[in-house]
């Protein structure tokens, strides 16, 4: 191995190595000399790299002499080995990490670690710790399991499924469960069971250690003639060959899972002479989405991954194509997968259980519509959000945890939120209607607290969705097209001789002109390239179309920040152009109604709401990316004409002390407009009949939104 290719190598796992030990990172990166005698025309050298440091792991972990099979002449490369010398390479990746330990998890480090972080979002490449993992697992062997057994009087289903959890936990059998023994072995022994985008085989290896310690856990009570080849090595053995399937798009990832799971056996490999499993068959490169490979009975018992992450709008056009047709939930700007619930459920057998890892986005999003709807035919056991245990993930993907089982038991769906790694079996469970799920635009997921609190504000309340028309409400964000041609139609008020009328110009809103209640349109803001002030657009060219134009120039609208740590709603009068912001056309239905809703949308309650059904929407620095599928997933309670009567009079007070220019500057009417926004909320608590404890939260938790 030459040195450029050894120099590449260490820049690509510069970061592995630095952890491995700081002098060896010293040592290379350091000697800018290194490196400069390479021949031409060599191979790619990250290929080189990742095989080269995968033999060396390999060579490690199974006891092989590197030296003789490793072109080791470099003398960097034997300092590199004398430095992984320092090192235990343990086969169980169950062992507990030490600084000197490396266990197999390593190769998937080491696949990973040239992918920089765009690339990961290109390829939707994220990994999924340890801990979950043997969350999800153990957490879909389970129903699937009580599934195979009928409750009798002295075993209720609750205690089935507790027996069963300490028999997956801890590898005790109760005695109400031992008369089922063999009945347990034969269904774990039969399972078939698929991870449709395997990665470098992190569930799949769950799977098998799951089920393998089980299965040892159930030999003592099994009948004699039963117990016989069953050690660890020949369980692993059957498993990998009957139970584990899996499938990437991606070749290197196949041969790490492949690795990863080959090794798995080293550790029970009772001889050397004893054969190892061929996974050729099993763990292949497939597309689940095209034409997923099946195993002989052509569908599983479980399925369970962590799909990947990518837009739809960045995929080929072919594909888009084809998954259109092919796909109920292909709907909008979707993420693929969203794709990968539809196809796992369509190939799971009745009874079959779903375990995926993804963001929690289409509990909320528009494109989530079909899915959330497919969802709700079946038995959702859990929707688990573990973006708030912050001691397993430190960066904010808000990532959701879905097990489903395919039958229709239950009206019920559970939902949990750990704040810990220790929450994801202790957190108090939350059960929400199925019915009333299917009738919202969105599915929140709350603390047990916050849950009572949104269900009694949501159960017996309409959505803005049956109250305001399709397309009465709209976002003036022009399409990408056309963005940046804006700019020529935008000139800053001063320079109009003489203001146009609104056939022929509007002003210019954009969220920052806005605060609740208030239009500053004086102020200085930036807006498609320019830092202007009092903006303007003039409609030259026919640029808007007519019937934009026309709802540009309808009023009254009620406006709503699009980029906003809370909702702000402004009411228009005059008309606007308005960019990064939503308006709400106001028709028969609720003419009379109008100040009423823009109450509803400032109030403290509403911002408790938003921020409760939509926190995965949160982007940097706590700012929501609103729209309109969120705005109309809002509650709006029906009134008597003489609540509107009272709450616009309410509401049209603050707009008279808002109006003037001067308003920024005057204290005494900011105080006088607080304490009417105050009285307003207690009157729009009692709307809900909310008691001193439940406004005690809200104020509580909205605290540092107002």
């Amino acid at each position: 191995m030459d040195r450029q290719t050894v120099r590449v190598f260490l820049r690509q796992y510069g970061k592995l190595l630095h952890q491995l030990t700081g002098e060896l990172h010293q040592m290379t990166l350091g000697n800018p000399t290194w490196g400069q005698d390479s021949p031409p025309n060599e191979p790619d050298p990250a290929t080189i790299a990742r095989a080269w440091m995968g033999q060396i792991l390999l060579h490690r972990f199974t006891g092989i002499s590197s030296a003789q099979e490793t072109p080791m002449g470099d003398q960097i490369g034997r300092e590199i080995e004398r430095l992984l010398d320092r090192y235990t390479f343990v086969l169980r990746e169950e062992t507990a990490p030490t600084p000197l330990t490396l266990t197999p998890a390593i190769l998937g480090e080491v696949f990973e670690l040239p992918l920089v972080s765009s690339q990961r979002r290109l390829r939707g490449n994220f990994s999924t710790p340890w801990p979950i993992v043997r969350y999800m697992c153990r957490q879909s062997l389970i129903p699937y399991l009580a599934s195979l057994l009928s409750p009798t009087p002295a075993l209720t289903a609750a205690e089935l499924y507790t027996d069963l959890q300490q028999l997956l936990e801890v590898q005790q059998l109760t005695g109400a469960l031992m008369p089922q023994a063999l009945v347990l072995d034969r269904a774990l022994a039969d399972l078939k069971i698929c991870d449709p985008a395997i990665g470098t085989g992190v569930f799949a290896l769950g799977m098998v250690q799951a089920i393998v310690q089980t299965r040892i856990a159930l030999t003592p009570h099994l009948p004699p003639g039963q117990q016989t080849a069953r050690t660890a090595f020949q369980l692993k053995v059957h498993t990998l060959q009957a139970s584990i399937h899996g499938m990437d798009i991606h070749p290197q990832t196949v041969e790490m899972a492949r690795l990863r799971l080959s090794l798995s056996l080293q550790a029970e490999r009772p001889d050397p002479i004893e054969p190892l499993p061929d996974l050729q068959r099993t763990i292949r490169c497939h597309n689940f989405l095209l034409e997923p490979v099946l195993n002989d009975q052509n569908h599983f018992d479980i399925l369970i991954g962590n799909p990947p992450y990518i837009r739809i709008h960045k995929q080929d056009p072919a594909l888009k194509s084809y998954f259109k047709q092919q796909y109920e939930t292909a709907q909008g700007d979707y993420d693929a997968y969203i794709l990968f619930f539809e196809q796992g459920i369509r190939l799971l057998k009745s009874d079959g259980i779903l375990a995926y890892i993804t963001p929690d986005k289409f509990l909320i999003r528009s494109y989530g519509e079909k899915l959330r709807a497919l969802l709700l035919q079946y038995s959702i056991l859990e929707f688990l959000d573990v973006s708030r245990a912050q001691d397993i993930f430190q960066a904010a993907a808000y990532p959701l945890i879905t097990i489903l089982q395919k039958n229709c038991h239950t009206e019920w769906v559970k939902t949990k939120v750990a704040s810990c790694l220790a929450d994801l079996d202790r957190a108090e469970s939350v059960l929400l209607p199925k019915q009333s799920l299917l009738d919202r635009t969105s599915i929140s997921l709350s603390l047990p607290g916050q849950a009572r609190v949104l269900e009694k504000i949501l159960t017996h309340t309409r959505s803005l969705h049956h109250v305001l028309e399709p397309k009465q409400i709209f976002c003036g964000t022009p399409r990408a097209r056309d963005y940046h041609r804006w700019q020529n139609y935008i000139v800053p008020e001063q320079d109009l001789s003489d203001p146009p009328s609104k056939y022929e110009g509007l002003r210019v809103l954009v969220c920052g002109h806005l605060k609740p209640y208030v239009i500053d349109a004086q102020k200085r803001v930036r807006t498609i390239g320019h830092l202007i002030e009092a903006p303007y657009f003039l409609n030259r060219d026919g640029i808007i179309s007519q019937q934009r134009w026309r709802d540009f120039c309808e009023t009254p609208k009620i406006l709503i920040r699009g980029n906003d740590t809370r909702i702000t709603a402004v009411l228009d009068t005059t008309g606007s152009v308005f960019i990064g912001i939503y308006g709400i056309k106001i028709n028969l239905k609720i003419k009379d109604s109008f100040l009423y809703l823009l109450g509803l949308l400032n109030s403290r309650l509403y911002q408790w709401i938003f921020s409760i059904q939509n926190r995965s929407a949160r982007i940097a620095g706590n700012f929501f990316s609103i729209n309109s599928q969120q705005i109309l997933g809002l509650p709006y309670p029906e009134i008597s004409v003489s609540e509107q009567v009272f709450f616009s009079e309410s509401v049209s007070k603050i707009l008279r002390l808002t109006e003037r220019n001067s308003y920024g500057q005057d204290s005494d009417r900011q105080a006088q407009m607080k304490t009417l926004q105050q009285d307003l909320d207690r009157q729009i608590y009692q709307l809900y009949h909310l008691s001193e404890s439940e406004i005690g939260l809200i104020e509580q938790e909205t605290e540092g939104i107002l």
